[in-house]
């Protein structure tokens, strides 16, 4: 070898053992640096999607249904939150670390002390309390692991959470429907819950506390180790591992304690954003402006041209708030528990005229005079009504053009009405869990006046209803 060659040989080593990653650094971090930036983009474009889903979806369902696709859809956006903020918390612990490992490249001496800008005592004490780079560097690169590692866990738990959950939900549901005829379906699902959790949960604490007076080869721990090894295997053997290793090695963080206040949280907010995103929670504090339903607040979700595309309201709305045409067109959405059991009400006898199942259409054709008789009974149950006076529109069965949201359209003659403001009312039907609704029960969703009424007994009740004004 040429001297020359020697010298530019020696002198690309010396570069490289300037920059190379320190000597320690865990072997995986390319891999977790890799996931996290490819990863974390795309995971933002999930919620927006599992909004839009949920919301097309939950308010088609029954009750019980809907029940199941709100705790789906927590789960399932949770565990999405969860590896946003685990794969970001790693990026921003790793961008800490690069910039570590960057500086002491630069400098590997350290800093120099004698050009501190300070007096002697605050020098001597910042050479006293300085940690190393190289020292700083371990501990950043251990948490960013960690981080990683307490995110995944954490994915694994709500995992199985969401699986433990669907399937005794699942499990409930069918005892409640075929020996109750769909009745103490809460009962059920608390009682199977406990059944199953109860058995693993015992034999914790008896081992914990009194596991040294057991016989080693004794049936009581075998049968112990029997409830182990199921949980073991049908509940979170891939999280065991990491589990242990967090918990042996350190002892002053509770990771089960962690772990559960980390996915309450994210449940919380998940479901926060759903009651925000219904407006049942407001986040402002307007004191002069109304928080609650009434006939003089223009909201936009009652016009067609002004609702927003990603509006989860189920609201009856009409064209615009200022009327040019020969109608006024009026769509209702169908809303299944309420509308149902107001059927029932107005017509105790009208039969369905669908099979009501979501998996397939029914294949006969449905003749006029049941369609009429349906239509008829969802004029009674609506009470239709202009500027106060009862009126009987054209109804028509319709879907919402954006969502497909099915329901109702009343289509009503306004080449008549005079310049200025119209109201149109129609009554929104109370659940079936009782006849009168109370406002302050309802959820703050809907927009429409509390009006007065009489009881059949003559004591006054409450019937709610959306007003819609409008101009001409």
């Amino acid at each position: 070898m040429r001297p020359d060659e020697a010298s530019d040989a020696s002198n690309t080593e010396s570069a490289n053992a300037t920059t190379a990653v320190p000597r320690g650094t865990t072997p995986t971090w390319e891999i977790e640096m890799l996931l996290s930036g490819a990863v974390v983009f795309a995971l933002m474009q999930i919620p927006t999607v599992l909004d839009q889903s949920f919301d097309r979806v939950f308010l088609k369902l029954a009750a019980a249904w809907s029940i199941v696709a709100l705790l789906v859809y927590s789960y399932v956006k949770a565990i999405v939150y969860a590896l946003i903020l685990t794969f970001i918390a790693h990026l921003a612990a790793r961008a800490y670390w690069i910039a570590l490992v960057g500086l002491d490249s630069v400098y590997p001496g350290g800093p120099r002390w004698e050009k501190l800008s300070a007096g002697p005592i605050l020098r001597e004490h910042a050479r006293r309390r300085f940690v190393p780079l190289k020292t700083l560097i371990g501990r950043a690169d251990d948490r960013c692991s960690l981080i990683f590692a307490s995110g995944i866990l954490l994915v694994l738990f709500a995992l199985f959470s969401l699986v433990f959950t669907s399937v005794i939900a699942a499990f409930a549901f069918a005892l409640s429907h075929y020996l109750f005829g769909d009745g103490y379906w809460v009962e059920i699902l608390l009682g199977v819950t406990a059944v199953v959790a109860l058995p693993a949960a015992l034999a914790g604490l008896y081992d914990r506390y009194r596991g040294d007076r057991i016989a080693p080869d004794g049936s009581l721990a075998r049968a112990i180790r029997a409830i182990a090894t199921l949980n073991q295997r049908l509940v979170i053997a891939p999280a065991l591992p990491m589990l242990h290793t967090l918990q042996t090695n350190r002892p002053r963080q509770r990771i089960y304690a962690v772990l559960i206040v980390a996915m309450l949280a994210i449940l919380y907010f998940v479901m926060g954003e759903v009651l925000v995103r219904r407006e049942v929670l407001q986040l402002d504090m307007y004191a002069h402006l109304p928080d609650r339903p009434t006939s003089y607040a223009l909201d936009p979700d009652h016009y067609e041209d002004r609702r927003d595309p990603q509006s989860v309201a189920m609201l009856p709305y009409i064209q615009s708030e200022i009327v040019t045409g020969r109608y006024l067109r009026l769509f209702v959405p169908y809303l299944n528990e309420r509308h149902a059991a107001g059927l029932a009400r107005a017509c105790p006898g009208l039969e369905p005229i669908s099979s009501g199942s979501m998996m397939r259409r029914g294949d006969r054709r449905l003749d006029d005079a049941k369609s009429l008789e349906t239509l008829g009974c969802f004029a009674k149950m609506l009470k239709i009504e202009l500027d106060g006076r009862p009126i009987e529109p054209d109804l028509s069965f319709g879907s919402d053009a954006r969502s497909g949201h099915r329901g109702l359209v009343a289509m009503i003659p306004a080449t008549e009405l005079a310049s200025g403001r119209h109201v149109v009312a129609l009554r929104r039907p109370p659940r079936e869990r009782g006849e009168v609704a109370s406002p302050a029960s309802e959820e703050l969703t809907d927009s429409g006046e509390a009006r007065a009424t009489k009881a059949p007994s003559g004591e006054p009740q409450t019937e709610l209803r959306y007003e819609i004004p409008f101009w001409r």
